[in-house]
């Protein structure tokens, strides 16, 4: 260690005098001063004045001198002294040995601090992440420890079970945010103000509501304010080694933190976080996503759905994806949107169940075009805690919106939801077997007579009661029409008036789109 710190450890114990040539000189062990010591300019020699003194003027470079209150220590304020070496001062009446433990101990204190920055450096380099750093560092310190992002998300904590749990850290943990009652102390405190002000953003108090003192620590990436570092004193005092391997810890955590996938995924921190954490579902209860929506002063709307953006070419995904969430900002003010697995989701958020902004010959059909980019549109829900399901739709029925997107860059779930239907049944069956008969042979019978008999039964079931639509986007007469779909219940003996038989061949011929 370096002598000027050694020197202030010693003073935090005991009042010295120090005399520093050269402070950033460096000790590595301490030895007791006599007539046969062969001195070392890295060896902290440690002696009573007269034992100084027997060394013929011939000081050490660093060394620590006690005396007692009646001796004469003047020798030790000559300029060739003051010029040269490093000295500590130290009245001492206690017995020699009792010295030799305190250096000990702070020698002692020096080299587990080494220790544990190079166990952090390890656990760091293994690349197991942010939960493992923090396991880590309580291994090593014993100290419970949180580390919260700037919207007050629990990024990860450890070792806060503890019997006394005053301020409702158990709770926090399951919730996986900070609680109301905490937020309040801290805006109380002002800790936020505190911690900005402070020398190497590091701050330490005692709660009121609390027996136990904080160290706090502010993260920055990038000289962007990101986290914050939280250690209960809990089981022993901080010491001065504690405050300089937080500052490590600091650094550790901010390196942790920039890292590519992370910053990706936590894009926007305060809205996007939150979204991202309803996409994977990680509230476990109603009250913690009610408490967190309030925090963040979204809106309550009736009507919700997600939408999700897709690209083919994902190497300038992120790119457009920037673009388009500031279009989409645009027309829609209070959506939210984060990048979920190298996905554009957006949380719709509307008072009327409409989709204006969503039909094909709209702005953001257009951007969507232009960009080589297409989206799917959830079913709409009404509760927070059905955001993943919804998200999961869209997912579903992607490669259908892939394979549509030249006629539609956008798809409504619900418009596709029987193709997924299908594509579940045909993981484990073979489609075919559920066909109704009749919708085969009508296949069969169009491609051997030239015949339009089964677009026309499309057509029929689509537009029910309707003829004049059915027809005209057959673009033929009404009568050819019906007598279509009167030659189709004669030759294939269709009963069109019963509804099952109905849903059957209109469920068959979705089932063949799948196909």
């Amino acid at each position: 260690m370096k002598f000027s710190e050694f020197a202030e450890s010693l003073a935090e114990l005991y009042p010295c005098q120090n005399i520093q040539n050269q402070p950033k000189s460096e000790i590595y062990t301490f030895r007791p001063i006599s007539e046969r010591s062969e001195l070392d300019s890295k060896i902290l020699y440690v002696g009573f004045s007269k034992d100084f003194l027997q060394k013929d003027q011939s000081f050490p470079e660093n060394f620590l001198c006690l005396f007692h209150e009646s001796e004469d220590i003047s020798f030790l304020f000559t300029s060739t002294v003051q010029s040269k070496y490093n000295v500590i001062l130290l009245k001492w009446n206690k017995e020699f040995w009792e010295i030799f433990n305190v250096v000990s101990s702070l020698f002692l204190a020096e080299s587990r601090y080494t220790s544990q920055i190079n166990q952090l450096m390890a656990a760091s380099n293994t690349g197991r992440g942010l939960q493992h750093l923090v396991d880590e560092f309580y291994r090593l310190t014993g100290y419970p420890v949180i580390v919260i992002d700037t919207s007050y998300r629990i990024l990860t904590m450890q070792g806060y079970d503890v019997p006394e749990d005053e301020l409702k850290l158990k709770e926090q943990k399951e919730y996986g945010y900070l609680t109301e009652k905490n937020l309040e102390r801290m805006k109380r405190d002002k800790i936020y103000e505190q911690l900005r002000q402070a020398p190497n953003k590091i701050h330490y108090g005692t709660p009121p509501d609390s027996r136990y003192g904080f160290l706090d620590v502010l993260i920055y990436v990038h000289g962007i304010e990101m986290a914050e570092i939280g250690v209960m004193e809990y089981g022993r005092k901080f010491e001065r080694y504690d405050f300089e391997l937080m500052n490590f810890l600091k650094q550790l955590i901010s390196w942790e933190l920039s890292k590519e996938n992370f910053i990706i995924s936590n894009r926007g921190l305060m809205h996007s976080i939150f979204l991202a954490e309803l996409l994977e579902q990680r509230f476990t209860n109603l009250e913690a996503i009610e408490r967190r929506r309030k925090m963040l002063n979204w809106k309550v709307c009736r009507y919700l759905r997600i939408f999700t953006v897709f690209s083919s070419d994902q190497r300038i995904f992120r790119q457009k994806a920037e673009f388009l969430s500031i279009h989409l900002k645009n027309l829609l003010p209070d959506c939210r949107w984060v990048i979920n697995d190298n996905n554009l989701v957006f949380l719709i958020t509307k008072d009327q169940n409409t989709m204006e902004e969503f039909l094909p010959d709209n702005a953001l059909s257009q951007i969507l075009i232009r960009n080589n980019m297409y989206g799917v549109l959830s079913n709409s829900f009404s509760h927070l805690t059905d955001v993943k399901k919804c998200y999961a739709q869209t997912l579903a029925v992607q490669e259908f919106a892939e394979r549509d997107r030249e006629k539609l860059p956008i798809i409504c779930y619900e418009n596709y939801s029987i193709l997924h239907i299908a594509k579940i049944l045909a993981e484990t069956n073979d489609l075919t077997d559920f066909y109704h008969p009749a919708i085969l042979a009508i296949r069969d019978y169009d491609e051997k007579n030239h015949t339009y008999y089964l677009e026309t039964l499309w057509e029929y079931l689509i537009h029910v009661d309707n003829p004049t639509e059915s027809s005209r986007n057959l673009c033929i007469h009404k009568n050819t029409f019906f007598y279509r779909i009167n030659k189709l219940k004669e030759l294939f003996q269709l009963n069109l008036n019963n509804g099952i038989e109905r849903m059957r061949l209109l469920l068959t011929m979705e089932f063949m789109k799948y196909r």
